[in-house]
């Protein structure tokens, strides 16, 4: 693994070597004793990772597509021990392979419940029809029957294509997903958000019957991430054409389907960046509301796309507090970059997972960069804000998705390019934060923080020392940082010990949450369990 340094007017690369404990090296801990594991499900078929989670047990759980010399796509999942081995507990060998009734399909994304269940996002072709599915597996990797009857539920369109490309989960357990749907040959299509419910039927309360769908610009656009606001709104980001170039985009939805007019007057922002090709891959939510995006834009420096970033307030405007006008393009290897991922830190920072081009073997390699919360390369991040992992068994390698585990370690999963043949890649990378058990914490005027009962049902005790005067918030996150609900706003405190009755939605779903306390200098976190009373 290497790193690279980040320049916003010009290229330079040095490399420099990082130590096993520094921020962003290879965990040695996982796989063997280099922090990778590659997995290959069928000889001489190529297959890839697109989406990673990490259960309560510390198991990690990836998905994705397969892909035979036919181009016939096939969605699948594996799962591996805290070590990286593959867990024989899931199917019996680690490995599963979606049945897909001899239809073509391909996976972008994946979410575990708290309850543990796996719920899959593909999207299908045959010659007749295209549409999207959501298959809802047990731990053990056997069908949830329990989920629409048959173990899957999903929607077909009138379309030649459609696409699945975000999934996020609802406090109350319905699932939202998001992609787009069109027709060969015409540059117009629409862009889609469905809502179902916990047992997989349409939600009938939002959208029209259960689906939002509208032509965004001028012509084709993409939604590729989704979250869910603590307030119910339903956010969304990719992209859309207008003045014939494609931008950075976000549309926010009221929580029964509707544009919500309160953000950038009609619901959808728009934010070029260049003068050529921006698109917006990922999406995260900051407590304070406002939007990140994160992505690909094109680089007048280097005349390549480069990884890009938009943060956006709660109303939809650029962030000025953001690199000045609420945007930046990363110039770090001169080539085509690119940010696929993006996870918001419990201390505000921002880690974006994709690829750089760093001219080992004249391909990309999977890198991670980390940035401050002012969109500032973090330099206690491989000592230049980004970490580059090459090896020279590949050709070609990219992080398609990033999560940050509940021990602090990041996890990240695409592909690897080997002998003319793709492999799903894994990876496990440090992060810096320091760890136990059942915290995440960073240096911060926080001294301690706990909390009881412990399981709780519908309310929780929280108490919590602070070293210095800070504004503290109190939030709810699912394990892999997604806010759930806002326990207690912003509001300041002096030096000193604080106790707090809290209550929680009774519509949040049984399982494990990180209770966390938030101020802008620093951050603590601890597992918590809910249960049904």
């Amino acid at each position: 693994m290497k790193s690279l340094p980040v320049f916003l007017t010009m290229v330079s690369i040095m490399w420099s070597t990082m130590s096993h404990g520094q921020a962003g090296a290879l965990d040695p801990s996982f796989g063997e004793g280099d922090g990778l594991v590659t997995t290959s499900f069928f000889t001489n078929q190529s297959c890839f990772g697109y989406s990673i989670a990490t259960q309560a047990d510390g198991k990690i759980v990836v998905a994705g597509t397969n892909e035979n010399a036919n181009q016939f796509s096939s969605v699948i999942v594996a799962r591996y021990s805290n070590d990286g081995t593959l867990d024989p507990t899931f199917n019996s060998t680690g490995k599963l392979v979606v049945p897909l009734q001899n239809k073509s399909g391909y996976l972008r994304s994946m979410v575990v419940q708290p309850d543990q269940k796996i719920v899959l996002l593909l999207a299908f072709k045959t010659d007749n029809e295209s549409g999207i599915r959501l298959y809802r597996i047990m731990p053990d990797g056997n069908p949830d029957t329990t989920f629409n009857h048959t173990g899957w539920a999903g929607a077909s369109f009138s379309s030649s294509y459609a696409s699945g490309q975000a999934i996020a989960l609802q406090p109350d357990g319905k699932i939202v997903v998001c992609g787009n749907f069109g027709f060969d040959n015409d540059p117009d299509n629409k862009s889609y958000v469905l809502r179902f419910t916990q047992d997989g039927s349409p939600d009938s309360s939002f959208g029209i019957t259960g689906l939002y769908s509208s032509k965004i610009g001028q012509s084709a656009s993409e939604l590729n991430g989704i979250v869910v606001q603590p307030d119910g709104k339903i956010l969304c980001a990719g992209y859309a054409v207008q003045n014939d170039q494609e931008d950075f985009m976000a549309l926010r939805l009221t929580s029964d389907g509707h544009l919500d007019f309160s953000f950038s007057e009609d619901a959808i922002a728009i934010v070029s960046l260049s003068d050529q090709v921006d698109r917006a891959y990922a999406l995260a939510l900051q407590p304070d509301g406002k939007v990140i995006l994160a992505g690909e834009a094109y680089n007048f420096f280097t005349s390549a796309p480069s990884m890009a970033v938009v943060r956006l307030n709660d109303i939809g405007v650029p962030d000025t507090d953001f690199h000045e006008d609420g945007m930046n393009i990363y110039t770090v290897s001169g080539y085509a970059d690119r940010a696929n991922s993006l996870v918001l830190q419990p201390d505000g920072k921002l880690l974006l997972g994709g690829y750089v081009h760093a001219n080992v073997n004249d391909g990309a390699d999977m890198a991670i960069m980390r940035l401050w919360p002012s969109g500032i390369p973090d330099d206690s991040w491989s000592d230049d804000g980004v970490a580059v992992y090459a090896d020279d068994l590949e050709t070609s390698s990219s992080l398609n998705h990033i999560t940050l585990q509940p021990d602090g370690l990041i996890a990240g999963t695409g592909f690897v390019l080997q002998d003319n043949i793709y492999s799903i890649r894994v990876a496990r990378m440090v992060s810096g934060l320091v760890t136990s058990n059942t915290e995440i914490k960073e240096v911060h005027p926080i001294h301690s923080l706990s909390c009881s009962p412990s399981p709780f049902t519908d309310q929780l005790q929280v108490t919590y020392t602070l070293n210095e005067p800070t504004t503290v918030t109190l939030i709810l996150r699912s394990i892999d940082g997604k806010i759930y609900e806002i326990l207690s706003p912003a509001s300041f405190r002096s030096a000193g010990t604080y106790t707090e009755q809290v209550l929680v939605s009774d519509s949040m779903a049984k399982g494990l949450y990180l209770l966390t306390i938030e101020t802008p200098v620093g951050n603590q976190c601890m597992m918590v369990l809910k249960i049904e009373e």
